[in-house]
């Protein structure tokens, strides 16, 4: 029992290591289910006119055509009114690629089809877009009875470990991150220096209208430290606000040889007018850190992305703190005159198709956001 227990516990470890270092809230009872996928709570779905049973199910089925639209036409509003919600939409790919095991061809038809359902379109377009561009292929064929048992037998052993790691990972969670780092040092799990860095870097490349080059790296603030709410000067993890120069000091800039640019971002409440001049507060007081933190920066921008334009029809800090993500951009390439506007918003889109490519979500989508306004040092 001793020995299983310990199996459990270094796999737990070794998940918390792959997903981010570092202290982490504790979830919310019942965000986060078998798959991993974290599912928005009630309120969310109630504000989009819809339930957690259509998400987890229905849509699914509207997927991939195997619910007849003709004799069901209402479900088009329905899915139309998920796929307007990140939080939602976020959950739904989520299930299909971890609960329905879609292949990248099929996540990528997932992606066109939210797209698509997102502009709100009748029973009778949508039956139309779906005959024109059917769901590529079906998952993978099982082949015999002996393979399918051996199959469904394989996915039983698989849930029931995936309960015991969460079990496992339920009660290391009451640790306190000192003791976590320790165990895990102690046993040689992860090195002395690990979870230092609470920012997660993507790099990219990006080319202006007449080709001229610029390569980045994108860093986005983690351990879900956002902006507070309406504050342009404090951050928080689900606790007492600190000042971001504390995990801006942590950035290791020698690379960015051109300069870093600061990002603000605003959430969607409030009226637009002042949210846009918010996150553009919110990237200049980036830049007032890296002044006083960090010497001979080559030059210094602001990029303010406004406020998130998918407005909800009730609002809650907690619920919209993702938008309100902390970015900082390092230049470390460019070519001479590069137009660095529409560079930056190439390499930007470039690394977003790229995660997405991969299966995973986009960490943030300036798309979202109402503006792009880059200013100079």
């Amino acid at each position: 029992m001793l020995k299983k227990f310990s199996l459990i516990f270094g796999i737990a470890l070794c998940l918390w290591v792959l997903n981010s270092c570092g202290p982490k809230a504790a979830r919310v009872p019942g965000e986060t289910d078998q798959f991993g996928c974290q599912e928005p709570p009630p309120s969310v779905f109630t504000a989009a006119g819809i339930d957690a049973e259509f998400a987890q199910s229905k849509f699914g089925k509207i997927v991939t055509g195997d619910i007849n639209l003709k004799t069901n036409p209402e479900v088009i509003s329905l899915a139309s009114k998920a796929v307007t919600d990140s939080r939602i939409s976020s959950y739904l790919r989520c299930l299909a690629i971890h609960r329905d095991g879609y292949t990248k061809e099929q996540a990528a038809y997932l992606e066109e089809m939210t797209s698509f359902m997102r502009t709100g379109p009748t029973a009778e377009e949508f039956i139309k877009w779906k005959s024109e561009n059917p769901f590529p292929g079906t998952k993978a064929e099982t082949g015999d009875a002996t393979k399918q048992d051996e199959l469904e037998q394989a996915r039983a052993a698989i849930q029931q470990l995936q309960q015991e790691v969460q079990a496992a990972q339920s009660r290391l969670e009451q640790l306190q991150t000192s003791e976590w780092r320790a165990i895990a040092q102690s046993n040689n799990w992860l090195p002395r220096q690990e979870c230092d860095s609470a920012w997660k870097s993507n790099e990219g490349e990006g080319r202006d209208a007449a080709g001229r080059r610029v390569r980045v790296r994108i860093n986005t603030l983690t351990q879900e430290y956002r902006w507070v709410f309406a504050r342009s000067d404090v951050v928080e993890a689900y606790a007492p606000p600190i000042d971001p120069r504390v995990h801006v000091k942590e950035l290791d800039i020698s690379n960015a040889r051109f300069g870093i640019v600061c990002v603000g971002t605003a959430s969607s409440e409030g009226e637009r007018g002042e949210e846009e001049s918010r996150a553009k507060g919110r990237a200049e007081r980036l830049q007032i850190i890296f002044r006083e933190e960090f010497n001979n920066v080559p030059a210094l921008y602001s990029l303010s992305l406004g406020q998130f334009q998918h407005k909800q029809k009730s609002f809650n800090p907690q619920a919209t703190r993702d938008e309100r993500r902390v970015i900082v951009i390092e230049i470390l390439d460019r070519d001479q005159e590069v137009n660095l506007k529409e560079a930056i918003k190439d390499a930007l889109l470039k690394v977003i198709e790229k995660v997405r490519q991969e299966g995973a979500i986009p960490f943030w989508d300036f798309r979202d956001y109402t503006a792009f306004d880059l200013y100079g040092a």
